[in-house]
């Protein structure tokens, strides 16, 4: 990188640092922050993923956003076998549905979870 194109580049940079620092004598600056709605739902899904790595199970509203996730950016996810667990997630196509149906489907979890733990209870 050239003596110019590096200035800018350190520039761009540190622009985020420098908003923040002189914020209250300049309160006309503006920040994009739109790069970061991109990526918020890359770290939420890293903070999915070490979670399923440390506790080896995760609650149902992570799974939700793991078959989201998987559906909404396939484009990621493209080396691996078809029969994977992955695939078979895309194959619901999370992405596809609204916040209401995705609400509806995270209620209906939790019903079965309690379903389930009343008929464990009453098996012994």
């Amino acid at each position: 990188m050239h003596g110019v194109a590096f200035k800018e580049y350190v520039r761009n940079i540190n622009f985020p640092f420098n908003f923040l620092k002189h914020a209250d004598t300049d309160a006309e600056s503006r920040v994009n922050i739109g790069p970061l709605l991109e990526f918020s739902s890359d770290f939420i899904m890293d903070a999915i993923w070490m979670l399923q790595q440390i506790a080896y199970d995760i609650p149902i509203e992570a799974k939700v956003f793991w078959f989201w996730f998987v559906s909404k950016y396939p484009e990621g996810l493209n080396n691996l076998p078809q029969d994977s667990e992955v695939r078979k997630m895309q194959e619901v196509r999370l992405a596809g549905w609204d916040f209401p149906r995705i609400s509806k489907f995270i209620e209906f979890a939790y019903i079965m979870k309690d379903v389930h733990l009343q008929e464990k209870a009453t098996a012994r």
